[in-house]
């Protein structure tokens, strides 16, 4: 775990030197999201002799542990959008579509206009093709939990293929849950920003 404290200190610097560049700072918010579910994984290895009470355990904080999955890029959103001089609700609410472009754009476009509908969906789907590449290079240098918090919302569907690939089958099923959880959360996160 401690291998990705540094994680979120990196994002820091790409917010803040870089406020013009979209690419650089939707790779500070993909940054902070990735150490959250190392946590988890922590938990279950605490409990090897007792597979049913680390799968529950690990699965209540998976449900709790969402929280900072929206916290996090909500305050990137924040922060990227004071940085851009846009609207903080608008920032807050293209950071949390979780890479579900296809709903983020149209979404935040009927609510914000066609502008910030545009910048949601490029900025989620960028998310999500990074996603993509980052999941096999993250689960070989840092943990497999931690490639649930790459792919955020798209843990369920979209990156799925990957998460089989490169890692196990537990880190799969709390994929789902994370997605699964993610994804009905989105259009209501949306909806309080924007409404």
């Amino acid at each position: 775990m401690s291998t990705l404290s540094f994680l979120p200190a990196l994002s820091v610097p790409l917010l803040g030197l870089f406020p013009n560049s979209q690419a650089l700072c939707l790779v500070g918010l993909v940054l902070f999201n990735i150490p959250m579910p190392v946590t988890l994984a922590a938990v279950a290895d605490l409990l090897p002799y007792n597979p049913g009470l680390a799968f529950g355990l690990t699965t209540l904080a998976l449900l709790v542990g969402v929280v900072p999955v929206f916290l996090l890029p909500l305050a990137g959103g924040a922060a990227a959008s004071a940085l851009c001089g846009d609207a903080l609700r608008e920032g807050m609410a293209v950071a949390s579509g979780l890479g579900w472009y296809s709903l983020a754009g149209v979404t935040i476009e009927g609510l914000a206009g066609a502008q910030m509908g545009v910048v949601a969906f490029l900025a989620n789907l960028m998310r999500e093709l990074a996603s993509f590449a980052l999941i096999p290079v993250i689960a070989r240098k840092l943990n497999f939990f931690a490639c649930i918090g790459a792919a955020a919302a798209t843990s369920e569907d979209t990156t799925l293929p990957v998460m089989i690939r490169v890692t196990d089958e537990r880190t799969v099923v709390f994929s789902v849950v994370n997605g699964v959880v993610c994804s009905a959360l989105v259009p209501v996160l949306i909806a309080a920003l924007l409404g």
